[in-house]
């Protein structure tokens, strides 16, 4: 928030979603007085099914309009998860359209950290099919981040 306000971007509202369970004043404390009342904070999963009352994107495109500045961050921890938001984004207009900014840390084999950070299980995808999504987002007008 503080890097965005930095660059004259405040957030009208934020959305968070988080599967592990949090005591409120624990989630709420962390925001400064004059975001508190801007945020909306699921601590439930997010619902990767297309239409699901849990899923972010569905909330997304209730909540916003395509003149609205919309930052992402998908960072579930859950690869089929994970690609599941992502190829929503890349496959509806109406939600791509929306986004400005996405970041996301694909978890991929053949990465440095793939085994030292992230574990020896496989993953789903590899570098260069990672490549081939982030370059499909930003063809789609979306910045997207990966980050590690």
């Amino acid at each position: 928030m503080d890097t965005y306000a930095s660059r004259g971007f405040h957030f009208d509202r934020i959305l968070a979603w988080e599967a592990q369970r949090h005591a409120p004043q624990d989630i709420f404390a962390q925001y400064p007085t004059d975001v508190f009342g801007r945020v909306s904070y699921y601590n439930i999963p997010a619902d990767p099914e297309e239409g699901a009352r849990g899923n972010p994107l569905r909330v997304l495109k209730q909540l916003t309009r395509k003149e609205d500045f919309v930052v992402i961050k998908i960072d579930i921890d859950n690869d089929p998860v994970e690609l599941a938001f992502i190829q929503q984004i890349l496959h509806d207009p109406a939600i791509s359209e929306l986004i400005d900014e996405l970041y996301f840390e694909h978890h991929v084999s053949g990465h440095p950290l793939h085994k030292e950070s992230w574990g020896a299980a496989q993953k789903l995808m590899n570098m260069s099919q990672s490549y081939t999504i982030f370059s499909r987002l930003r063809e789609l007008g979306i910045r997207a981040h990966s980050w590690v």
